[in-house]
């Protein structure tokens, strides 16, 4: 019988894929009865692994399906997070409605949260129809069948290579790479788009991270909590900025709805204290975390985070005189055409 080399990147990353495959499997239902937004936000969160991983292994996976791998999953990972981004804005607007006292402002953010409810219903329906979309591709079934054979050889292959520690090297510095080099542009607070492309490489190098962390046992904890709060810090500025940029225009465009349906702007005046509020209130919390934000950069400097990231992923001493071995199996024929 004829057999097929397997290598333990390709066991290693197919179990890191239909781990993150069946995190999305899982939620699917609860996405589908849409009670729960938490259901939406961990199966946005796994797409996003999945959609890492494939990037990751693309090189040892098979290649014409993984092109369509990652459209399907593109596709339903933007849907969700339109979602969850308008699920995480009506959040707050509860919030501060809760908050502010009794007066002028609450008619204002009162309205603004309507609008964003009539938003979230209608996305509620594209979620759901790019859940079909996906779920009719079978792009799930196909990974399953492909991957997980693959996956189930961990027990078989030695996974204390050189071969894998040096991808994990590799692409931890790429990502850490992409990442730093937005560093120029943090001390401007007007950097609007630099600190959100800074926000994006956060997230890919902490989704790296958790790809080989396990390798690294309690060795990668300390780094991943570092890329958490930097995620969480820029996620919020970038809430604030998008809050910033988009209010004026709704501010005006409510303007003109109201004359539209009153005839005069009159009615609009028991609106605009709220709105002016809640602007003025985003424009603070803004200014706030960002200057957070730069001292915890300076105290994460100062610690040579940055660098003893790169330390903690280098290939280990005792493996480096075999650093050129990449352990692989001898597999049936049939396991090798899944294997692609």
């Amino acid at each position: 019988m004829a057999k097929k080399k397997i290598s333990v990147i390709q066991v290693y990353g197919s179990g890191i894929l239909t781990r993150s495959l069946e995190a999305i499997l899982i939620e699917i239902p609860g996405v589908r009865d849409g009670g729960d937004i938490e259901n939406i936000h961990r199966m946005r969160v796994a797409t996003r692994r999945l959609r890492a991983g494939l990037a990751t292994f693309e090189k040892w996976m098979p290649g014409k399906r993984v092109i369509d791998w990652v459209r399907q999953v593109r596709s339903i990972t933007r849907s969700l997070g339109a979602a969850r981004d308008t699920d995480v804005q009506l959040d707050l607007l509860r919030q501060v409605y809760q908050e502010i006292p009794q007066g002028l402002e609450k008619a204002g953010v009162h309205r603004l949260l309507v609008r964003i409810q009539q938003r979230r219903k209608g996305l509620q329906a594209d979620v759901l129809k790019s859940l079909a979309k996906y779920e009719k591709s079978g792009v799930s079934q196909e990974m399953q069948q492909i991957l997980g054979p693959i996956a189930a050889l961990r027990a078989l292959i030695n996974m204390d290579s050189p071969v894998l520690y040096g991808l994990a090297q590799q692409s931890v510095g790429d990502a850490l790479d992409k990442f730093l080099s937005f560093e120029p542009y943090i001390h401007d607070p007007d950097e609007v788009e630099k600190l959100h492309a800074m926000r994006i490489a956060a997230k890919h190098l902490r989704y790296t991270l958790e790809i080989f962390a396990e390798l690294y046992e309690e060795g990668m904890k300390p780094h991943l909590q570092t890329m958490r709060r930097v995620q969480d810090l820029l996620g919020n500025i970038h809430d604030d900025d998008v809050w910033i940029a988009w209010l004026p225009e709704f501010i005006k465009e409510e303007r003109q709805r109201t004359y539209e349906y009153y005839g005069i702007f009159g009615p609009f005046r028991k609106l605009s204290p709220g709105l002016d509020y809640f602007l003025n209130r985003c424009q603070q919390d803004r200014n706030k975390t960002y200057g957070k934000f730069l001292r915890e950069w300076d105290a994460w400097n100062g610690e040579n985070a940055w660098q003893s990231l790169r330390d903690a992923v280098r290939i280990p001493e005792r493996l480096i005189p075999s650093a050129s071995i990449d352990p692989e199996l001898d597999i049936p024929a049939e396991t090798e055409a899944e294997a692609g």
